[in-house]
C-alpha cells in the first residue's frame, strides 16, 4: 500500500498462490501472526497481534507459549479453533465480572450478545431472533414472531395457507411452552454457554436431523425425540444441557 489503495505484483502472486491453497484463511492468519516472517508464531507475535484486550496471564497462553514454546503453520489450525473458544471464554468471564450475579450467572441480553459477538461465527439472522424472542421479547411480542417466521418458512416451502396456518398454530403453542417452563426468564452459566456454542458449531446437521425427524414424526418433536435421533442418525450422544 503506497498510500493509492495499490498492490504490487508480487503482492498479488502471494494472494493468488495463498487463494489456490486449502485453508487459505488459516494461512492468511498465520503470516498475520508471524509478524517477523520466522515461520512460526511466539509469545509476543501472539501479544502483539491479540492486543491488550486479550488476558495474557490465562491458562490458555500458558499451554501454547509457556517454556518457550511456539506455533508452526502445521499446528496453526487447532490452535485458531483453540483460541476462538478462548477468546469467547474471556468474554463470558468479563461479563459475569460486568454483569454477573455474583454467581455465575449472566443475563439473557448479555448471553446473547457474546454468542453474536464473540465465538468466532455470523449468527444466522433467524437464529438471532429465535433467541431473543425466548429470552428477551414479551410474550405477545414472542409470539407474534414465531407466528410470522414459521409462515415464512411454510412459504418457502411452497405450502398452501392452511398448512401455512396450522404451522404458525404449532409454533405459538411450542413458544408458549417453552414460556411456560421459565425458557424466557433465564441467566445463563458457561455450562450453558459452552452446551450452545456446541449446538451451534454442528448447527447445519443439526437442522437437517430437525427437518428429517419432522417429516417422519409429522408432529413436534420432543426432547427425547431428538436425543433418540441424534444419536442413531448423527451417531452422537447430546448432552440434557444441549437439548435444552
Amino acid at each position: 500500500d503506497d498510500g493509492h489503495q495499490r498492490i504490487n505484483f508480487a503482492d498479488f502472486c502471494i494472494y493468488m498462490m495463498l487463494m489456490s491453497r486449502p485453508d487459505p484463511q488459516v494461512d492468511i492468519a498465520f503470516l498475520q501472526m508471524d509478524a517477523d516472517r520466522q515461520g512460526h508464531v511466539s509469545r509476543s507475535n501472539f501479544e502483539a497481534y491479540m492486543g491488550p484486550s486479550f488476558d495474557m496471564s490465562s491458562d490458555f497462553v500458558d499451554l501454547f507459549f509457556g517454556k518457550g514454546q511456539v506455533i508452526r503453520v502445521n499446528e496453526f489450525s487447532q490452535f485458531l479453533v483453540e483460541l476462538q473458544r478462548e477468546i469467547a471464554r474471556q468474554a463470558f468471564v468479563k461479563a459475569q465480572r460486568e454483569k454477573g450475579d455474583g454467581h455465575g450467572y449472566i443475563p439473557a441480553a448479555a448471553f446473547i450478545e457474546i454468542l453474536k459477538t464473540a465465538c468466532g461465527w455470523r449468527l444466522p439472522k433467524g437464529i438471532i431472533e429465535r433467541l431473543e424472542s425466548l429470552y428477551l421479547f414479551d410474550p405477545v411480542h414472542s409470539a407474534q414472531l414465531t407466528a410470522l417466521k414459521a409462515v415464512q418458512a411454510e412459504k418457502l416451502k411452497g405450502s398452501n395457507a392452511e398448512d401455512a396456518a396450522k404451522a404458525a398454530s404449532r409454533a405459538i403453542l411450542s413458544d408458549v411452552e417453552s414460556k411456560a417452563k421459565g425458557l424466557g426468564a433465564r441467566s445463563f452459566n458457561y455450562a450453558d454457554f459452552m452446551a450452545v456454542q456446541e449446538v451451534l458449531s454442528q448447527l447445519p446437521g443439526i437442522c437437517a436431523l430437525v427437518d428429517q425427524c419432522y417429516h417422519i414424526k409429522k408432529e413436534t418433536i420432543s426432547p427425547d425425540d431428538f436425543k433418540v435421533a441424534a444419536r442413531a442418525m448423527m451417531g452422537r450422544r447430546v448432552t440434557r444441557k444441549q437439548v435444552d
